[in-house]
């Protein structure tokens, strides 16, 4: 979470829980972060505190893990698998 934003995973869960269980209400460990301005690597705090190098050492790790599970799913595409089991 801390890679892609508390504050981000904080907004995907206030609209996601009341949909998986009963509650309606971000976790409070996840709230008080948010309250904290914490953001994850984007600014050193989060569930974790990095330093700058830290951060951007993982940052940098997460955007070529990216890249490279695009190229993977584009060597995959859809109508591939399909026709895979179709024939």
């Amino acid at each position: 979470m801390d890679l892609t934003g508390v504050d981000a995973y904080g907004a995907v869960m206030k609209e996601l829980f009341p949909t998986l269980n009963n509650s309606t209400e971000v976790p409070k460990l996840m709230k008080e972060l948010m309250e904290a301005g914490s953001k994850g690597v984007a600014n050193q705090k989060g569930f974790y505190n990095y330093t700058p190098e830290e951060a951007r050492m993982w940052e940098e790790t997460f955007a070529a893990f990216s890249y490279e599970i695009r190229e993977l799913a584009l060597k995959y595409p859809v109508d591939v698998v399909k026709s895979k089991l179709e024939s």
